[in-house]
Order: structure tokens, then sequence, then C-alpha cells
């Protein structure tokens, strides 16, 4: 409502009259609080609030208790009204009473720590069976599994309370549905003979080794095998100072499974499981001629491959590389893994191989205790008690004698068939037999010096033997050196070749020439990585190192040409002119003019049969023919003038008629 304020107004001639008008109250200026100011104060104000609700839903008080519920198993419901059998559910766990003449653990229940044989008052094995059966079989959902699990509980923690109150496993039977007591007490029975193989915590007794053994035959190459007194146990291997290949294990032995759940799938239970040659400073030929006995240089004999492929690459895993390799195996009893050294034989060093390893036990040792969970006023629930798996550190060794290097070459000549003036040409395949070439310390292949020597030339294909025959003929001799850089000199053969010697030697004469290789530790140049003594060189008349060098074919002479005879040129006889026809009456036919006769051969033949009956027409004398030549050639021409004459007669007669 509007509040009315009265207020004097003068009016004209005078008159003072009070007149009031209706006019709205002054505003009021109310203070309101700042928003910011508000905002301010209230938004920590409700986060602390949150916060504190959080904390009191999420971050329990140590100690604190929670609920225990019901969990797999049967009760008054499922049972007529003959009690509860089965598991509870705390913190997401099957948990068991351990107390079952007392009331049920619904309620505020609280974590109590282990109890063990003492408080229990049971032995030690059989706390420790009670343990591996809630731990295993006792996590399951199926509620004929837990009504079974807590009847074997009872039977070993609540034996005597049981007993008193006469109550035996037939008493105890009665809360489970009668569908279901078959299985029950089946599953019972399977619980009490697995849990007779529980091993206790602390006395499991597990010992092992591994056994390093290098293969005799194969150089470089081994096993690792373990044994243990724990059939279902395993080992991490690592293996120092070379590689694991293949699969990294070759099975030899069945998988042990432990005590486990069979037919029920219960939680924890374990199941079975190209160039032969130079390096970077170049190897050169050297070598001789059979007859001047000059020293003679030659050209670089090429790089190989760097690294080993194929079969000989490392397999497996783990490898920093990627190429399949790997340092560590899982082994179990009886099995072996194999390997192989990495690199190839050093100058001087023995090489070892150790392998060390953890052997754990796959059969858990059970601890001899339970976790506890208590209500105020119930029963005792108990629960998981945790296991120990024993295991032991392994190690074993074995160490392979410093190598011998004993190289040896096979040779093959290019071409078998050469001819006069032909290079002689070898391929030389190196090869080290039951190893690898030898490395110095740096990782350089071992320089070799191998010599090649051509004998040559026999008149008859030679003969193998051990060695060349007395005074054998010598064509060429060289020096190659192997070896010496980063290439491997057996990955492939080279070609040797006396034609890139300093003076190329070619055969000279024709015969068989016959290759002969040789390595001698006494010839190598400065420190040999060969053996003190060792010599070696290939047979002499080996079939691949004979080369036939054919001779040079007879001239063939030259055909004799026949002597050669001047001939007179044909002479042409000068043109007769025809005479003029006689006059003579126009109507008088003019006499014929007679064609010359051209000879033919008598009886009818030709010419060459009638040469041939006087000798030939090599017994023609040379002049005769072109004489006779010549008078065809007249005989010929005045045929021709005889015609144009009579032409020239016909015409004046017809002339002569008009």
């Amino acid at each position: 409502m509007t509040e009315t304020v009265a207020r004097p107004i003068n009016v004209t001639k005078g008159h003072h009259v009070r007149h009031f008008l209706e006019l709205p109250p002054p505003r009021r200026r109310l203070r309101l609080p700042s928003v910011r100011r508000t905002l301010t104060v209230a938004i920590p104000c409700a986060v602390l609030a949150l916060a504190a609700v959080l904390a009191l839903l999420f971050v329990p008080t140590p100690g604190s208790a929670s609920a225990a519920d019901y969990g797999p198993g049967f009760d008054n419901s499922d049972n007529g009204g003959n009690g509860r059998i089965g598991a509870y559910r705390f913190e997401g766990r099957n948990v068991y009473c351990l107390e079952p003449l007392r009331d049920r653990p619904i309620g505020a229940t609280n974590a109590a720590g282990d109890v063990g044989p003492s408080e229990l008052g049971v032995p030690a094995r059989d706390l420790a069976a009670v343990n591996w059966a809630i731990s295993t079989y006792g996590q399951s959902d199926d509620p004929i599994i837990a009504s079974a699990v807590a009847m074997f509980v009872w039977s070993i923690v609540a034996a005597d309370e049981l007993a008193s109150a006469g109550a035996g496993d037939d008493g105890r039977l009665v809360r489970v549905p009668e569908p279901f007591r078959a299985d029950v007490r089946n599953t019972l029975a399977t619980l009490r003979h697995e849990a007779a193989l529980v091993t206790l915590a602390g006395e499991a007794s597990l010992h092992g080794e591994l056994d390093v053994r290098f293969d005799p035959d194969d150089w470089g190459t081994g096993t690792v095998s373990l044994t243990a007194s724990d059939a279902a146990s395993t080992a991490t291997v690592t293996i120092d100072g070379a590689v694991f290949v293949g699969d990294g294990a070759e099975r030899a032995a069945e998988t042990v499974e432990q005590p486990g759940a069979p037919g029920f799938g219960a939680p924890g239970a374990p199941s079975g499981s190209p160039g032969l040659g130079a390096g970077d400073d170049g190897a050169g030929l050297t070598g001789t001629g059979g007859a001047g006995g000059d020293d003679l240089s030659g050209s670089d004999l090429g790089d190989g491959d760097d690294a080993p492929t194929g079969d000989d690459a490392p397999i497996g895993g783990g490898s920093p590389s990627g190429d399949g390799s790997g340092v560590t195996a899982t082994l179990r009893p009886g099995e072996s893994a194999p390997f192989r050294v990495e690199g190839d034989r050093v100058v001087g060093e023995a090489l070892t191989v150790r392998a060390t390893g953890t052997l754990m036990s796959e059969t858990n040792a059970w601890r001899p205790a339970l976790a506890s969970f208590e209500t105020p006023g119930a029963q005792l629930l108990g629960g998981e008690g945790g296991t120990d798996r024993p295991e032991v550190e392994i190690a074993g060794e074995a160490t392979l004698a410093s190598p011998t290097f004993e190289p040896v070459i096979s040779t093959e000549v290019e071409s078998s068939d050469l001819r006069i003036g032909d290079p002689f040409v070898d391929l030389w395949s190196a090869a080290v037999p039951g190893g690898a070439w030898l490395r110095d310390e740096t990782g350089a292949y071992a320089a070799v010096t191998v010599t090649g020597i051509v004998y040559g030339p026999f008149d008859t294909m030679p003969q193998r033997s051990s060695d060349p025959p007395a005074n054998a003929p010598v064509a060429a001799t060289l020096t190659a050196v192997l070896g010496g850089g980063d290439a491997d000199p057996t990955t492939g053969p080279v070609r040797v070749s006396t034609a890139e010697l300093g003076t190329p030697i070619v055969a000279e004469r024709a015969g068989y020439y016959v290759w002969v290789v040789s390595i001698e530790s006494g010839s190598q140049p400065g420190t040999s990585p060969l053996p003190e003594g060792y010599a070696w060189h290939d047979d002499f008349g080996v079939p691949s190192e004979i080369a036939h060098v054919s001779p040079e074919p007879e001239p063939t002479p030259a055909p004799t040409p026949p002597p050669s005879e001047t001939t007179p040129p044909a002479t042409t006889p000068a043109e007769t002119p025809s005479p003029e026809p006689p006059s003579a009456e126009p109507d008088t036919p003019a006499p014929p003019i007679a064609e010359p006769e051209v000879p033919t051969a008598p009886d009818g033949g030709d010419d060459e049969s009638s040469l041939a009956a006087t000798g030939g027409v090599g017994d023609l004398n040379w002049v005769a023919i072109a004489g006779v030549g010549a008078v065809a050639v007249g005989c010929i021409i005045a045929a021709a003038a005889i015609k144009r004459a009579d032409a020239r007669v016909d015409r004046r007669r017809e002339a002569a008629r008009r």
C-alpha cells in the first residue's frame, strides 16, 4: 500500500489552502551482500564438506568393521529348515565358519589377523590342508563345492566340538538338499584324498643343477640341461658367452601337475604345460713362371660376406638385434636348451660358457595358518592363509679349450679345355673341418698364405698320387693371402688366375697341367696363426684340378693357281659392202642367197662328247679355240649383211613397179 504525505500548496488570491497530494515515499537503499564475497566463502566450505563425505564413504578407518554376507551354499529355504552350510562372503572372498555351533556371523565383522595351530588346537600339517582347501576349491561359486569345503573345514578345526554334539559328517550332510548330497559326499572324498598330498611350507626340499656341455662333433655348440629334485619345478636360465638357439628348450619331460581341482576348475590349481679372401688391407697373388723364376705380384682376391646366413644364423627369442637369438630359456627337469658360441675362434683364447638360473617349485607349499575374521558374539571366520614357493639359485659352466686352427683348400679348374696362350685359372674354396676360420683379438679373420703350383705339361693324363712325381715340370707358382680382414674366407670360392700376376703366365705348350695347393705354417709371414709344424697339401692328379691344353692346328696349304697365258683379242672382219644386184626385169625374182650352215656334231652328238672323244677340253689349243670363235662371229656378221642387202633389193623392185 502506498503511503500518502501531506504537503501545503499556495493558491492564488492570497488564499492559503492545504491540499493533500498522494506521492510515493522516498526509496530506502538496501545493502545486499557481495556475490563475490559469498562465493569466496561458500565454495571452499562445499569442497571441504564433500571431501569429508567421501572420506567417510571410501576411506574406512583402520580396524573398522565390514558386514559379512552369505556366500555359495544351502540354507533353511533349500533344506527344509535344517540350517546353514557353505561359505560366507567378506570383502569379495569366500570365508568359512570355524565354530559351527555358534551364531551366524552376520553383522559388523573385523579382520583379526592370522591364527595358527596353537590358536585352533590342530596340527600344522592339518591346518595347512585347511588353508589349501579354502584357497583353491573354497573360492568356487558352486554351492556343492562350497558345502563340501565347509564340511572338510569343520572336520579338522571343529572335530571335537562336533563330536561332543554328536554331529559328524552325516549330521551336517542333512543341511544339503537330498538331490545334491551324493555330489557333496564325492567332492568331500576328493578333498580328503588330495589334502594328503599338500606340501607344508618349510618342509619342501628343493635342489637342482645345470649341466653345460659342448658338442664334441660340432665346435662351439652345446646344450644346457636341468636336473631337479622336484619334477613340478621350472628354472629360468641365463647364459653367458653364447646364445640359445631354436625354441630355447627341447622338451624331454612330461609336465607334472600339483594337486588341484579336477573336474571343478578350482582357482589356483595349476595345469601341465660369397668370397674367400682379402680383408681391408687387400690380399695379393705372387708367383713365378716355370722357366724364369722371377717374383711376380698380383691383384686382390676380393671380399666375401661379413656374416653367416641361413642355417648358421642364430635363431630363437630375445636378441637385442632382433635376429631371433636369446640369452634366456625356461627349462623343466629333464629338458635341455641348445646353444652356440657367438663369433668365431680367437687366437689363444679358451671359451667358457656359464649358465645361471633360479629354480622354483610350481608346487605351492601351504602355510599352517588362516586369516581370521571376528564378529561380536558370533562364529569366527577363516580365510586364505597364503603359500610359500620354494626356490633355489643354480649354476653350471663348461670350458672349451683353446681351439686348433687347421684350414684346408679344395680347388677346381675353371675350364678343363685350354688353348695355347690361355691363362691357368683355378677356383679355391677354404674350409676349417669341424670349426670356423680363426679370428684374432681385434675380431679380424686370421691371414693365411696359400701356395698354388701348376705342374705340366704332361703328354698323358696324370695319375692321382699323394705327391707330385719327381722332377715334374712346373709351369707356374703363385701365392695368395686368404683372410686378414673383416671378410670370412670360408663363405665362397675365389678365382685365382695366372693372368692376374704382375707378369702374366699363359700356356705355351700343349699337354696336361695339374694344380696342387698347399698351406704350411713355416711359409707364413710374421706370427703364424697355424699350429706349429702344420703342413697340408692336396693330392697330385685330382681330376677336378687337371686342364688340357690343345695343340695349335697345322696350317692348311694354299691351292696352286693354273699358269697364266695371253689370249689374243678376237678380230672382227670388216663389213663387206653388199654388191648391187644386177638389173633385171621387175618380175624376175632374185636368186636366193644361201644361209651359212652351222656345223653340228656327227651322229647328233654334242661338242662335249666330241671333245671327250679327242681327249677333252683340256687338250685343245687355246689359239685354235680363239680362231673358231672369230670365224663364228664373222659368219654371223656376214649373214646379217646379206639380209640387209636383200631388203634393199626388195625395196628397189617395189619402187620400179610403181
